[in-house]
C-alpha cells in the first residue's frame, strides 16, 4: 500500500532483485510515485552493468538488528527468545540479530524490562551465500563501484543489499 505525498501523488515502496557485474546478487529498496518509470530505470542499470533483473531473494535472509553500547547486554540479550548472534563492534557497539519479524519485540524488552538505551534498530537482507571479490579484479571493482555509484545516486533507490565478499 502506498502513501500519499503532499502534491497528492502515491508513494509505494517496491524491492527489484537481480544480478550486478560479476554475477553479484543485489536487492535494491526503491520509494517511488512512478512504479513503471523505476522498474525501467532500475532495469537499465542492470543492463548497463552487465547484470540482469533476476529472482535473487532466494539467497538472502531477511534479518533485524539492534544496536546498544552498553557492556553489560550481552548477558541479558543472550536470554532472550530469539536472538541468533550478537557481535562486539568497534566503540563497544554490541549488535544483536535476529528474525526479522522479532526485532520489535526484542527491542521492547531491552528497553522495559533492562532500561537499555538501544542506538539503532533495522531491518536488512543477509546473504545465504556470498561472492568473494578479487581485489586484484580492477575491471570488476571498477564496474561494480559504478553500479553502486548509480544506485546511490538513484532519486528512488532507499537502500540495497548484496552478496559481496
Amino acid at each position: 500500500m502506498g502513501q500519499r505525498r503532499k502534491d497528492g501523488n502515491n508513494v509505494e515502496s517496491v524491492t527489484y532483485e537481480g544480478y550486478g557485474p560479476g554475477g553479484i546478487a543485489f536487492i535494491i529498496d526503491t520509494l517511488t510515485d512512478n512504479k513503471n518509470r523505476t522498474v525501467k530505470e532500475v532495469k537499465s542499470l542492470f543492463t548497463k552493468s552487465g547484470g540482469s533483473m533476476s529472482n535473487v531473494s532466494w539467497m538472502f535472509e531477511k534479518k533485524g538488528s539492534t544496536q546498544d553500547n552498553l557492556d553489560m547486554m550481552m548477558d541479558k540479550a543472550i536470554e532472550i527468545f530469539e536472538v541468533e548472534d550478537i557481535q562486539e563492534l568497534e566503540d563497544n557497539v554490541l549488535e544483536i540479530t535476529c528474525p526479522n519479524s522479532s526485532v520489535n519485540t526484542i527491542s521492547q524488552e531491552l528497553i522495559t524490562k533492562y532500561n537499555y538505551e538501544i542506538t539503532s534498530m533495522s531491518s536488512g537482507y543477509i546473504p545465504t551465500s556470498t561472492v568473494k571479490v578479487d581485489n586484484d579484479d580492477k575491471e570488476l571493482i571498477d564496474k561494480l563501484n559504478k553500479f553502486i555509484k548509480s544506485l546511490n545516486d538513484h532519486e528512488d533507490v532507499i537502500g540495497f543489499h548484496n552478496n559481496a565478499e
